[in-house]
């Protein structure tokens, strides 16, 4: 049984002939053969990113009481022509056919600099809120190798809760003659006597061990993940484990080490850490996570959604402008991140707005609109920010024998009309404003109108992670509307 290697760029256009005709020299077998195959792969982890992002919305309005939608475009086949979609990462299809055991479908970046908007997103929302790292980190739950992760951050919660509640020294009174310290006093046949009780302690050695074992658990399960994960040869899924792995064991308490190097095994042990079973079924249940295969969907990957981790990065380097004009974080709720200076005010909502804001929308579907980012500010004024993961510059087509990525220097029918539902749902003070953010933008990049009154001004931004940010250049963007960020 042989298995298929398959490189794509995402968001390009592939022929699926030209992909079978690049590997029948490398595995001698029918053309015919390997495209069938292929057309499966790439199907099945269709099918399993759809079925993911629907779970992973559910999910999350189950746990945190609202939905993220992980509306990114998986991969998809029309006729001859694979698009593969804007999730990056590794994916690996059992196919078991013609000879094919499996498929391994590896989806590189458009951009070289991936890596700078997964920092930016860490360093800029993380400490803001984690609900932002749920999205760079949704796909782990969809692999069995790479859920050991969550079932670690899952162990480490109850090392930090047997490590802060538990006692580390058991003592007990033990009664002696003639040592220890005065109790109380007793009557016997020979009159009243003192009793003398000492109190005898030791280290809690259960806990102890429990936490030994659990850390080694830990420790051995984390590494494996990352032997495993360097073999996939995919830099930007070894770069977002590895920082995910390192993060959680930088979160191990020194408490926990310090106990778990006083561990010892003892006779009756197995008996006494029956206290803590619910901390060794979480480490063994972790170790079994990275050797099972079993999983809901017909593929098994680790992959990041694009479209949404550059709709993170635009709001990233937003954040970052407002704060070098003096502006600080006040508070955050539900996707909103709260700023102020002075008596200015910015509310930054990710993915969403409140339903008083939905004029329209939100009466007729009972949902409000989703805009990439919208910014309201002092409560007046309201800029819609479309954040595109695409060059909108007119260029050079890039491609390659089978694949080629496409570029255009306009938006799609679909994004402008989602603007114009915008424009008339959300607009304040008969004006309607919109930043357009891209890789590259176009050399026309101001789109100025009127509409029954209200004045349409739609601009375009370029913010590319392979340059650096200047944030005030950022805002220059926003200037233009006469939006008063500084009073």
């Amino acid at each position: 049984m042989e298995s298929i290697v398959v490189d794509v760029v995402e968001g390009s256009r592939c022929s699926l002939e030209g992909l079978a005709r690049a590997k029948l020299e490398e595995l001698k077998v029918d053309k015919d053969r390997v495209k069938q195959v292929l057309w499966i792969a790439f199907n099945a982890l269709s099918s399993s990113l759809k079925a993911f992002a629907k779970s992973f919305g559910k999910e999350l309005r189950r746990v945190l009481g609202y939905e993220i939608r992980l509306d990114t475009p998986p991969p998809r086949i029309i006729g001859d022509t694979i698009y593969t979609g804007f999730w990056v990462g590794v994916a690996d299809v059992e196919v078991d056919l013609n000879g094919f055991e499996r498929v391994t479908i590896v989806v590189n970046p458009r951009t070289p600099c991936y890596q700078n908007m997964l920092k930016a997103i860490e360093n800029v929302l993380g400490p803001i809120s984690r609900d932002f790292l749920l999205i760079t980190h949704a796909s782990i739950a969809s692999s069995p190798t790479a859920s050991a992760v969550l079932q670690a951050l899952k162990a480490l919660e109850l090392i930090n809760y047997y490590t802060s509640v538990e006692p580390r020294r058991i003592c007990r009174r033990a009664v002696g003659a003639g040592q220890g310290v005065l109790t109380r006093l007793r009557v016997a046949s020979k009159g009243i006597e003192p009793v003398l009780e000492a109190l005898q302690c030791e280290p809690n050695k259960p806990l102890s061990l429990a936490i030994a074992l659990s850390l080694k658990s830990l420790i051995e399960s984390l590494n494996q993940v990352k032997n495993i994960v360097e073999k996939m040869g995919n830099t930007i899924v070894q770069h977002y484990i590895d920082r995910i792995v390192q993060a959680v064991k930088a979160s191990i308490p020194l408490e926990a080490i310090d106990l778990a190097s006083r561990a010892e095994v003892y006779p009756g042990a197995e008996e006494e850490l029956d206290k803590y079973i619910d901390l060794l079924i979480a480490s063994r249940s972790l170790a079994r996570s990275i050797s099972t295969k079993e999983t809901m969907y017909s593929a098994r990957f680790i992959m990041i959604p694009s479209t949404k981790i550059y709709e993170l990065y635009v709001m990233a380097a937003i954040v970052k402008a407002l704060e070098s004009l003096g502006y600080a974080v006040l508070g955050y709720r539900r996707l909103c991140i709260y700023m102020e200076r002075q008596n200015n005010t910015v509310e930054l909502y990710f993915n969403r707005v409140d339903e008083e804001m939905s004029r329209i929308i939100y009466r007729l579907a009972g949902k409000t609109p989703a805009p990439d980012i919208l910014l309201v500010i002092n409560k007046k004024e309201t800029i819609v920010i479309d954040a595109k993961y695409r060059e909108l510059e007119e260029k050079t087509t890039a491609r390659t024998c089978a694949c080629r990525i496409p570029s255009g220097a306009r938006l799609g029918l679909g994004d402008a009309e989602r603007i114009a539902a915008y424009l008339a749902d959300l607009a304040k003070n008969k004006t309607f404003k919109t930043i357009v953010a891209a890789l590259t933008t176009p050399r026309d990049g101001v789109v100025e109108s009127e509409l029954n009154g209200i004045d349409i001004n739609v601009q375009y931004m370029e913010i590319d992670p392979c340059k650096t940010v200047n944030y005030l250049d950022t805002l220059s963007y926003i200037d233009p509307f006469h939006v008063q960020l500084v009073s």
